[in-house]
């Protein structure tokens, strides 16, 4: 018994460690960006301004730089404010697309392609995040609470969880209200990690909000059916510490 217990702790504290670690490693990536697309933006500025006149894709290079500066300040502003990796992911695809557009010459780029080495594996420690994230724990044993839904949803649906209510949000196609739950126990109000299992419908479910203090310990599950036509879902939402 003893044994068993100290296995678990031991797999929960790895766990906790291995999500500390990803989200440390966002950070770090997300700074050099900042710091190597600052720099850039900077040099290109003062280059543009030291001109009389300056060309079009010259101007847009500049437009280009300053957003993109921006985009990553603000992707580091979602990484601090523990936003869901929902948010980073596309925080990240906006900076990749906005940097994408950079008309790169001899002179700047050997700098642009280590700015673009650096959001595309940017983007690689995101879905490496997203994926350990969506792991199932459930083998381990060590699940502390449960919730029980089901219900029918057409287009995409969110249910926001907190304590022992769950609230359905129709973001888009038909609402229905005949959505049933049972808890074995409520949400608490401390930090726990949510998982959900989709027993029945066709579509996607996935949590795209952790319950955290600046949120209220609430979480938010997304439900997507792009298919066409409303169907039955039964979803298995629970948690670990």
């Amino acid at each position: 018994m003893r044994r068993l217990l100290f296995s678990s702790l031991l797999i929960s504290c790895l766990f906790a460690f291995s999500a500390q670690a990803q989200n440390s490693r966002i950070s770090e990536l997300a700074e050099k960006l900042q710091q190597n697309i600052s720099r850039m933006a900077d040099n290109s500025a003062k280059d543009f301004f030291s001109r009389a006149e300056n060309r079009a894709d010259q101007l847009n290079n500049l437009l280009i730089l300053q957003q993109s500066e921006a985009t990553v300040s603000t992707f580091l502003l979602l990484v601090r404010n523990n936003r869901p990796n929902s948010e980073l992911r596309n925080a990240a695809d906006a900076l990749n697309d906005r940097f994408g557009k950079f008309n790169s010459d001899s002179a700047s780029r050997t700098e642009s392609q280590q700015i673009k080495n650096g959001i595309e594996e940017l983007i690689t420690e995101l879905k490496r995040n997203n994926d350990s994230q969506n792991k199932n724990p459930e083998k381990n044993g060590d699940a502390i609470g449960r919730l029980f839904w089901q219900g029918t949803i057409d287009d995409e649906v969110h249910l926001i969880i907190r304590g022992n209510t769950v609230q359905t949000k129709t973001l888009a196609g038909t609402e229905y209200n005949d959505g049933i739950f049972n808890f074995t126990s409520p949400l608490p109000d401390e930090k726990v990690q949510v998982f959900v299992n989709k027993k029945d419908g066709r579509g996607t479910a996935k949590v795209i909000q952790q319950p955290t203090p600046d949120n209220d310990f609430t979480a938010i599950i997304q439900v997507l059916d792009k298919n066409g036509g409303a169907r039955e879902y039964g979803l298995e939402i629970y948690w670990t510490k």
